[in-house]
């Protein structure tokens, strides 16, 4: 431990007799020792030196980091009890998903847990973590690498992490809310680095995606797709009076309607197609982002996906490597809704899936069915918004009666739960009206604005401009 580390250290201890840590701990080393082979001693410093700078990155002034015991351990000076838990949780997940993104590390597996320990435990921790850290080492230099390791690997970096039930590991469930992200979403300018990543051009960015993305139409190259293009619906924010998030959705015309999202597939359940029309959209929706950024505008993207195209583990990792093309730095700009999520998904499932998530979206909704009022299993998921597909109205263009009803129950249960409701397929100004009257606050359709092929940047909107929005358009 170098003098400054022990300093800090030090003051960080100074006055207490017990203290709130975060541990993190490898694992798979052993699958990921078997894929490096002879690159393994230079790759193991890396894996440290990379996780090190990683999450000093995201420690507040007063922490303390220690290399120990097969990892990390952080040693929190204002966080402590579930503040501390949380903060170990986001820091894991983080980790996790930056790992993801390279070929070999993508089977290493973080695993974290939060606790509060004694000043001799601690003591205990740390000097006995040091001479492990040097055992294993020295074993890894001498350890031979089966050939037939490779046979027995299997992608398992996004099944759940073992995190032990001890005192002081419940993780808050309110990780980010929809107004606290939207205050500061669009301060900052576009820096170099992610100019250099799209080359300043829109165009080099679409080469990176497809790369990024293992080439997604390579994996689907037996399927048509049945959608006419991908679109951005803008979404109007009551709240703030703003014109913020775009939701990218596949648009078709079909029988002189035109059709949104998973409607465009006609019925059509076959998982590969459904697995090709979100890929395509996740990658869509990066483009319109990047376009509109290396031009100075900044703009908020919702990325809908199907809960199936996610659910297993090899999915996912299918499917986050395409976001994985996202830095973290331009992530607070994307919001992630999951659709079709079944009545019996378990929610111990459920919560594994959005804490994965997190990694690439300031925001987290979760699509549900108009009238919905039982959200108990949504609960430590760190929904930030609900949201619903308004149904056609009736012969008149009004909504239904019993559906108003069904509208406000659903609003009332989201408020109750802490989240915010959104209603989409909103065509007429009448029917917003009646969706604010029953409690929702985020709108998506016609009355707001069309579809199109860019995202719209943040603007200001107040209801009145959408009324007479709707007075011109009649």
């Amino acid at each position: 431990m170098d003098v400054e580390t022990m300093k800090r250290l030090k003051t960080a201890l100074a006055g207490r007799a017990s203290v709130d840590i975060g541990h993190f701990q490898w694992i798979n080393l052993d699958m990921v020792r078997a894929e490096a082979a002879e690159q393994w001693d230079n790759l193991r410093e890396k894996v440290y030196s990379a996780a090190a700078h990683f999450i000093e990155k995201r420690l507040g002034p007063n922490d303390v980091m220690l290399r120990c015991r097969g990892g990390f351990i952080i040693i929190f000076a204002d966080y402590t009890g579930d503040d501390a838990a949380a903060q170990t949780e986001v820091i894991s997940q983080e980790l996790n998903c930056f790992f993801l993104g390279d070929r070999i590390l993508q089977r290493l597996e973080i695993s974290s847990k939060s606790q509060t320990v004694s000043m001799a435990e601690l003591a205990d921790m740390v000097a006995g973590g040091s001479a492990e850290d040097d055992k294993a080492a020295s074993a890894a230099r001498r350890k031979p690498v089966r050939k037939d390791a490779k046979k027995s690997r299997s992608v398992g970096h996004w099944q759940a992490l073992k995190h032990e039930k001890a005192a002081g590991t419940a993780v808050s469930s309110s990780i980010g809310h929809w107004r606290g992200d939207l205050a500061g979403l669009y301060s900052d300018a576009p820096d170099d680095s992610i100019l250099a990543l799209s080359g300043a051009d829109s165009a080099d960015f679409d080469v990176a995606a497809k790369r990024w993305s293992h080439s997604t139409a390579d994996l689907f190259s037996d399927l048509d797709k049945t959608w006419d293009d991908i679109v951005f619906m803008p979404s109007w924010d009551v709240r703030f009076g703003y014109i913020t998030a775009n939701f990218c959705l596949a648009r078709r015309k079909y029988r002189g309607r035109m059709l949104f999202g998973r409607d465009t597939l006609l019925g059509n359940a076959a998982p590969d197609l459904h697995r090709l029309l979100d890929h395509s959209v996740a990658i869509a929706a990066q483009r319109g982002f990047m376009r509109r950024y290396v031009e100075g505008m900044k703009c908020a993207i919702a990325i809908p996906v199907n809960y199936d195209t996610i659910i297993g583990p090899s999915d996912r990792v299918r499917y986050f490597s395409i976001l994985q093309c996202m830095p973290q730095k331009v992530r607070k700009y994307f919001y992630l809704r999951v659709d079709n999520i079944p009545d019996g998904a378990p929610q111990g499932q459920m919560e594994e899936l959005f804490r994965a998530m997190r990694c690439f979206g300031s925001n987290i909704l979760a699509k549900i069915p108009v009238g919905t009022i039982q959200l108990g299993r949504f609960e430590n998921c760190g929904i930030t918004l609900f949201s619903s597909e308004l149904p056609a109205p009736d012969a008149s263009g009004h909504i239904k009666e019993n559906v108003l009803k069904q509208l406000t129950a659903e609003a009332v249960s989201i408020e109750r739960f802490g989240a915010r409701g959104c209603l989409t397929n909103v065509a007429t100004f009448e029917q917003l009206d009646a969706g604010l009257n029953a409690g929702f606050q985020v709108f998506i359709g016609d009355a707001v604005g069309e579809a199109s092929t860019l995202p719209v940047p943040l603007q200001p909107c107040l209801l009145d401009d959408l009324r007479d929005r709707a007075s011109d358009a009649a």
